[in-house]
């Protein structure tokens, strides 16, 4: 099935979200959420699996989903299939490069910021990855910090992370995921902090890590060369982002709103999402260039994607970026995680 036809399959499931769930008889309702639950579980295609993860939650069916969710986390990657689930419930979206883009500000984007790098340019990501489907939720990072406040809201977004608590968590991920050493991002936890050195050549390993600037841009843009992955209009960003016009201030369940193409979900607003890289001015440099500062200052400034639940909606757009010192953390940070993949 060629894309356009997965892309078509996957707004016909948005688009049942939108009627009351009262339209369809009792009997009716059940058996299609029986069939979309179907669909959750055997679709290979990540965006039809994300819009149909999206319509479960909104018919309420989390017992449907947890049950789906039990038996496919595996931590295995299939070839036939475009998403995986981690042991702890990441949905992961597999990405098969070499893929090319045009990254930054379009022309027509009257909110650019040249300035600090958003100048349009060509990029090339030459590895396949994998990207989380969902900012880190409280309900995971509580198996990694149990001191971390259990707040209502399990599927809230963990936020106040800091860069180098991020990068603890995917070494730990990577341990329980029985990664090889061999294949290690970051060095064991007692060695992540300031100073901290990576690997000459993290970038072609396979354990968990954050991921870089262009691959957080080529996921969150989805196959789009817009503004914003559905389009450049604002009255549809309250669809797909919780930012300051109806974020009550707030940060809100992960996966409420609808996901792009890759099914990807929040990569507009809630929490700000740290990136691997430093943050440079000159942001046409190569991909593995801008990633590869193996040594990690305190005072390197590390990049910041997806705007958050306070940004208002000129700057919640594919190419805004934000930066703070590594060790710095706030209500409004938090994170996904993201993978190379082995060559086949």
């Amino acid at each position: 099935m060629c894309s356009s036809d997965l892309s078509a399959r996957a707004a016909l499931i948005l688009s049942i979200g939108h009627y009351p769930k009262d339209v369809f008889a009792q009997k009716d309702f059940h058996a299609k959420r029986s069939v979309m639950a179907d669909i959750y579980r055997d679709d290979v295609d990540p965006s039809v699996h994300g819009a149909t993860a999206w319509l479960l939650r909104h018919w309420e069916a989390q017992d449907e989903i947890k049950a789906c969710d039990e038996k496919l986390s595996t931590g295995k990657i299939e070839d036939s299939r475009r998403w995986y689930l981690t042991h702890f419930g990441h949905t992961m979206t597999v990405i098969t490069g070499p893929v090319e883009f045009a990254m930054g500000s379009p022309a027509n984007d009257a909110h650019a910021a040249t300035w600090n790098g958003e100048t349009q340019h060509r990029v090339t990501i030459k590895h396949s990855f994998a990207i989380d489907t969902t900012e880190m939720t409280r309900e995971q990072w509580r198996q990694f910090e149990p001191t971390y406040p259990e707040l209502s809201e399990r599927r809230c977004p963990a936020n106040y992370v800091p860069w180098y608590l991020a990068v603890k968590y995917c070494r730990w991920l990577s341990e329980r995921e029985k990664i090889p050493e061999s294949e290690m991002c970051y060095p064991p936890a007692d060695q992540i902090g300031p100073g901290m050195r990576l690997p000459e050549n993290y970038l072609e390993r396979t354990g968990y890590r954050l991921p870089t600037e262009a691959e957080w841009e080529y996921a969150c843009r989805s196959g789009s060369t817009t503004i914003r992955f559905f389009g450049t209009s604002l009255e549809l960003l309250p669809r797909y982002a919780w930012y300051i016009k109806n974020s009550n201030e707030q940060v809100w369940p992960v996966g409420t709103l609808m996901p792009n193409d890759f099914g990807l979900f929040d990569v507009y607003g809630n929490v700000l999402e740290w990136c691997q890289d430093a943050f440079v001015a000159d942001y046409t440099r190569p991909p593995e260039e801008k990633a590869l500062n193996r040594i990690v200052k305190a005072n390197d400034e590390r990049i910041l994607r997806g705007g958050s639940f306070t940004h208002i909606g000129p700057v919640t757009r594919s190419a805004d970026r934000s930066w703070i010192a590594p060790d710095n953390h706030t209500v409004r940070t938090g994170f996904r995680i993201a993978r190379t993949l082995a060559k086949p």
